[in-house]
């Protein structure tokens, strides 16, 4: 599909993903929990709530 500018759209469901899906090395899957990690780390208030 293609916006009116001519720029071709990603369709949502091409975009979305699952770990399970993903096909990465015992390195990279260590990296991707790591980062999950921090995110979920950034995302707790200091009450301990989910922000």
């Amino acid at each position: 599909m293609m916006t009116s500018s001519g720029v071709p759209v990603a369709n949502a469901a091409a975009a979305y993903s699952t770990f399970d899906s993903l096909r990465l090395n015992r390195a990279a899957h260590s990296i991707v929990g790591r980062l999950i990690s921090f995110w979920d780390s950034r995302n707790i208030n200091k009450n301990g709530d989910f922000i």
